[in-house]
């Protein structure tokens, strides 16, 4: 069995893992303090013994390795969501809110497994979990390309644009004409950077609202959801439609507040 079965984590041994186990440790550490206190080696040497038997065995137990994961998958939740709240502070309140209720959606779906959820459903929600990080960048993408859409309205664009075609097309100096040749493609180009976000905004809009309804959906399932058997495929399923690649964030698209 590799070391993804039941796969909260990967590529990480499981021999290494439980012997990082804290009690572990302090068994280990404690034989050898009473190894020093008596000055004898007995104790320490019984304590390498338990300790042999222990990783030759332990790593190899269904349960010990299910242990292993679930404790390994609380550490990522509670780091994952530290920096999903740290992230949810530069937020405005609509989106914090639409990622804080998200958060909420899926920490109720958690609670549908019980206290010792199936390994399969375990799974399946950790992988659903991926969903949150996601969506909270989604937010911060959108956010950031309606600030950007609000620095210059398409109406005032236009206008601009028609004021430089009509005294461009009534200037008779040529170095004039130059001058206005270039502000009216300058103002062009912010037209089309406006469009292309615009745009952007639309699906990245589009993409939390499917996040939003996935999470809803599978909610609104209750205990049912828990009993189903192929709930890890139709997870990554709905995995692979949402997050087939990585949005690019507003700021890479440029600034389109007007020239100075």
């Amino acid at each position: 069995m590799d070391t993804e079965t039941y796969g909260t984590t990967t590529g990480r041994n499981y021999l290494v893992r439980l012997f990082m186990v804290q009690y572990n440790l302090i068994l280990f550490g404690g034989a050898a303090l009473f190894s020093l206190a008596s000055a004898s080696p007995l104790p320490l040497l019984i304590g390498l013994g338990a300790e042999a038997l222990f990783l030759i065995v332990g790593p190899n137990l269904p349960g010990v390795r299910r242990f292993l994961d679930r404790r390994d998958a609380a550490e990522i939740r509670a780091e994952t969501d530290q920096a999903v709240m740290s992230g949810v502070a530069g937020l405005e309140r609509e989106y914090a809110a639409r990622v804080l209720a998200l958060r909420q959606a899926l920490e109720e779906i958690r609670q549908l497994g019980g206290r010792r959820p199936e390994p399969g459903f375990d799974h399946a929600v950790t992988r659903l979990e991926t969903l949150l990080p996601y969506h909270l960048e989604l937010c911060a993408s959108h956010q950031e390309l309606s600030t950007l859409l609000k620095a210059t309205s398409d109406l005032e664009l236009t206008q601009e644009i028609e004021q430089l075609k009509a005294a461009f097309a009534a200037e008779r100096d040529l170095s004039h004409r130059l001058a206005l040749r270039e502000s009216l493609g300058i103002a062009q180009s912010r037209q089309e950077k406006r469009t292309n976000t615009a745009q952007q905004l639309g699906r990245v809009g589009t993409k939390i609202a499917s996040v939003e309804r996935t999470v809803s959906h599978l909610r609104a399932r209750g205990s049912s959801l828990g009993q189903n058997s192929k709930l890890g495929s139709e997870v990554e399923a709905l995995l692979a439609e949402i997050m087939p690649e990585v949005v690019e964030l507003g700021p890479r698209l440029g600034s389109l507040a007007p020239s100075r």
